[in-house]
């Protein structure tokens, strides 16, 4: 598992991308798969550590609905 840090500056990178997405009148939904694998590829995250992550941006995106 990333460090504490290390895993609030990826969800907050997510976050923001996410923002901006849906500032463009996009709908979360639609851009979580893309951010998502955005942010994995970017960082190269290990497999193990990925559904702890996506769960939690999951819970996220659903509250911005």
């Amino acid at each position: 598992m990333p460090t504490e840090k290390r895993h609030e500056e990826l969800c907050n990178a997510f976050k923001a991308e996410m923002q901006e997405y849906i500032n463009e009148g996009f709908r979360a939904n639609d851009c979580f798969p893309f951010v998502f694998a955005n942010l994995i590829e970017s960082t190269g995250i290990a497999a193990t550590d990925r559904a702890e992550l996506r769960q939690e941006l999951m819970e996220w995106t659903a509250k911005i609905l």
